[in-house]
């Protein structure tokens, strides 16, 4: 569980945490994730990264066909077969360009996880799917299923607006002193697949410190709720801890279906408060999130 002090956070999770805060406290603070899940499509973008990251280390296809091979077998059933996610691997190296719109750069960074101390308030952690110099690019690797011109202004707009993103230019800035241009690399889950660039925004230094001040306060939030679950010798209660998350956070309907699939948490927050330390209990348990390794 993600209960030591200060609370670790990152960019994708302080987005969930504002859209709902019981969805991110159930799975981010207490890390609980359902016995029975499939994982489905979301764990296409996990196969992506991994075929992505060897693309840009390595140049050799085989070794992005390895990796896709090594992130598949770890996951649980798919959509997709290990030959389909393979070839999606192959178009992809054909079409991605390591800066994005620009045709020269060097590799500063690949999947590489940052660690960024905000003091005894927080700390966020994130990984960087590809930052170049010569020039500075930041680009965040996406997979999306659908496409058309409606969908592609909708979608494209909410990366303009992204906590996440901000987190990352700000994050990238701190850590390494430079303005990055910042581009979603968009990869569509069907084949033949399209690789495109979205810009982002070079966002102003106090509109990123706000974001940040906004992230500090979600960890000390979240540090409030462990600290009122925690026995007098320091230990956590752990039930304790588990009914508070499904009882006494902030919940969100109008998020339910964020990405067009009920949410993990629904039958929780659709039950009687007093049955839900059972339910979680009994259909629920505990996945280490990656960002605490």
């Amino acid at each position: 569980m993600n209960v030591s002090l200060p609370i670790v956070g990152s960019p994708s999770r302080a987005e969930t945490a504002l859209a709902c805060e019981r969805r991110h406290v159930l799975g981010d603070i207490v890390c609980r994730q359902p016995v029975q899940r499939d994982e489905g499509s979301m764990s296409v973008g996990t196969v992506v990264h991994a075929g992505a990251a060897a693309w840009w280390r390595t140049g050799d296809l085989s070794k992005v066909e390895q990796s896709i091979a090594e992130a598949y077998a770890k996951l649980g059933e798919m959509p997709f077969t290990c030959e389909w996610l393979q070839e999606l691997g192959r178009q992809y190296a054909a079409q991605a360009k390591l800066c994005a719109v620009h045709s020269t750069g060097q590799i500063v960074a690949v999947e590489e996880r940052v660690i960024v101390d905000l003091g005894p308030a927080a700390k966020l952690s994130f990984k960087i799917d590809r930052l170049t110099r010569d020039p500075w690019v930041l680009v965040d690797t996406k997979t999306k299923g659908k496409w058309g011109p409606a969908f592609e202004r909708k979608w494209e707009a909410k990366w303009r607006r992204s906590v996440q993103q901000m987190l990352y230019q700000w994050a990238v800035r701190h850590e390494y002193g430079v303005r990055p241009a910042h581009f979603i690399e968009a990869v569509v889950k069907e084949l033949p697949t399209r690789v495109y660039y979205v810009p982002l925004p070079e966002w102003t230094d106090a509109q990123l410190e706000e974001v940040v001040r906004e992230f500090v306060a979600l960890c000390q939030r979240d540090a409030a709720l462990v600290a009122s679950a925690m026995l007098p010798g320091g230990e956590v209660d752990v039930d304790r801890l588990l009914y508070l998350a499904a009882t006494a956070t902030r919940f969100n309907f109008d998020n339910c279906e964020a990405f067009n699939r009920p949410c993990q948490y629904l039958p929780l927050c659709l039950a009687n408060p007093a049955e839900r330390l059972g339910l979680l209990l009994a259909e629920y348990e505990h996945v280490e999130p990656e960002y605490l390794e």
